[in-house]
């Protein structure tokens, strides 16, 4: 009986390693030096893309710290911030949060297309006074 038991924790806690390994939640943080006739001032903009509605802490706090650190002019969201299976509640508050300290422009992708909330999506965004690009172009000054 107590090989069963062994076992079984063994089993478990296998188990346990492959489900945290399968769910990767790490931040990936890429710097890119873009330079540019057009562009006469140091510029920093930080895109956020594939975040699926997932918790990254109260208010989405280990973003918001890494953001912070970099001091972006811009905050670029790249599409599937929202995920359609998924509660929005980690997206909504990633934009409250982002949108209260930096100029914010979001573009739409598949996972908030494919949402049958598609317009609460659009309206929640809106409402925190993100930009959001639907088709279209923007020129934007940064810094003047």
């Amino acid at each position: 009986m107590k090989i069963l038991r062994w076992a079984f924790r063994i089993v478990i806690f296998s188990a346990l390693i492959c489900l945290l390994c399968g769910l990767n939640l790490r931040l990936k943080v890429q710097s890119y030096r873009v330079e540019s006739e057009k562009i006469q001032d140091t510029v920093r903009i930080a895109f956020i893309t594939d975040f699926h509605s997932s918790y990254y802490g109260k208010g989405s706090r280990w973003i918001l710290d890494e953001v912070g650190t970099f001091g972006p002019d811009l905050v670029l969201l790249g599409g599937d911030i929202f995920d359609a299976s998924k509660d929005m509640e980690p997206a909504t508050e990633l934009l409250a949060s982002l949108s209260k300290w930096y100029k914010t422009l979001m573009i739409t992708g598949n996972h908030e297309h494919k949402s049958l909330r598609f317009d609460t999506i659009k309206n929640i965004v809106t409402g925190y006074g993100v930009e959001l690009l639907e088709k279209e172009t923007v020129n934007e000054v940064i810094k003047s």
